[in-house]
């Protein structure tokens, strides 16, 4: 019998929070009657979901408009997106059908991403906007991630401002522990270990060693994971790569528990 696969993230005690995704509503972008319509300061540093930020010390350099297309018009449709700053100047990428000479051809329907220069100076100052001349329900946004560099910092999506996270990177073989905080007296302490996919099918189970200061203890591990989740973040292990994860539960504030590395 060889080591169980369990495809979803698992949680230990209090270790990782819950997190209940739901869908971002797409904002439409279109013409009342189909002439031409902008709107250049869709988005900007005066924008009440990015009060407190300056994006010109965080070093903006460009967008990513995440949008949608429902219908090409026999590749006639076509729109654009753009943005102004201090440092960057007025910046516009068009996109939309074959037929639209766009800087962004979409030659089918669905979802395309559209990526503008926007560089403020240390002042913030910026916008950015659309335009088209198509109706209701051609093009939408559904989300604009914001970079400096190759570094995201964030993204806006229906009207909410998402500080980017950190991402957790996690190296093989090494043997990580992640310990909640004291509560009433007692904690949880879970450790975490990448190997190989290839070395968790060839074996049906690990084991890993415990000590609360005077005794080893083993214990078996029997199922191996496609990602675990830590304090709200969903981690997920290198390519070719999966978890090994054992928890405690309920240890005593005053007792120090210690492993050593999984062993097969």
């Amino acid at each position: 019998m060889k080591m169980k696969k369990i495809m979803s993230a698992i949680v230990a005690g209090a270790m990782a929070a819950t997190m209940v995704m739901s869908a971002n509503a797409a904002t439409n972008i279109f013409s009342e009657d189909g002439s031409w319509v902008s709107n250049n300061e869709f988005l900007g540093n005066t924008s009440a979901e990015f009060d407190g930020i300056n994006f010109g010390t965080l070093g903006l350099t460009s967008v990513t408009f995440h949008a949608n297309c429902t219908d090409l018009n026999w590749g006639w449709n076509n729109g654009q997106f753009n943005s102004n700053s201090n440092n960057g100047g007025w910046q516009q990428v068009s996109f939309g059908g074959t037929e639209s000479n766009a800087d962004v051809v979409l030659t089918e329907t669905g979802a395309f991403d559209v990526t503008v220069p926007v560089e403020p100076n240390d002042g913030g100052w910026f916008n950015i906007g659309w335009g088209t001349g198509c109706t209701e329900g051609i093009f939408s946004i559904d989300s604009i991630d914001f970079f400096a560099g190759d570094t995201k910092l964030g993204t806006w999506a229906d009207g909410v401002w998402t500080e980017a996270k950190e991402e957790t990177k996690l190296e093989p073989f090494v043997l990580y522990s992640q310990k909640t905080a004291v509560v009433d007296g007692k904690y949880s302490v879970r450790y975490v270990e990448m190997i190989t996919e290839e070395e968790a099918k060839a074996v049906s189970s690990a084991t890993l060693t415990l000590n609360n200061g005077s005794v080893d203890v083993p214990v078996k591990v029997t199922k191996y994971y496609t990602s675990v989740s830590a304090a709200g973040e969903t981690i997920t292990p290198d390519e070719g790569y999966v978890f090994l994860a054992y928890a405690v539960k309920n240890v005593p504030e005053d007792v120090t528990i210690t492993a050593e590395g999984y062993l097969f």
